[in-house]
């Protein structure tokens, strides 16, 4: 087995998990509160991690998205919990956001990886 390492230089400051990022987590809720595609939304979240973006970190967050088997407001809360184990909340959102209500086809994005 073939050891490759990666150095970044950040001058003595930690990278922090982009799991503590709450834009990265506003990408994730923003696809169940509007008429963002599940493509759009994963482009939008490569695009903005870009290479700090890693689909194993992600996938309990990704789960969480599709959790309410339909109902946006269950996985919008399910999202949230998840979330709060990672970051700590600076505002509490509120759980009574619109939700689209249209059937979404992710047959094609589910779990797909930019890496």
């Amino acid at each position: 087995m073939k050891y490759v390492g990666i150095f970044i230089h950040t001058f003595g400051v930690p990278v922090p998990s982009p799991l503590k990022d709450p834009a990265a987590w506003e990408i994730l809720e923003r696809y169940l509160t509007t008429d963002q595609t599940y493509g759009q939304m994963e482009d939008d979240f490569h695009a903005y991690l870009g290479d700090r973006h890693r689909l194993a970190d992600w996938n309990d967050a990704r789960l969480a998205l599709f959790s309410g088997d339909g109902d946006d407001q269950l996985s919008l809360s399910n999202l949230l919990a998840l979330k709060r184990k990672h970051i700590s909340e600076q505002s509490s959102p509120d759980l009574r956001l619109p939700t689209r209500r249209r059937a979404r086809a992710v047959s094609n994005y589910l779990f797909t990886s930019h890496d």
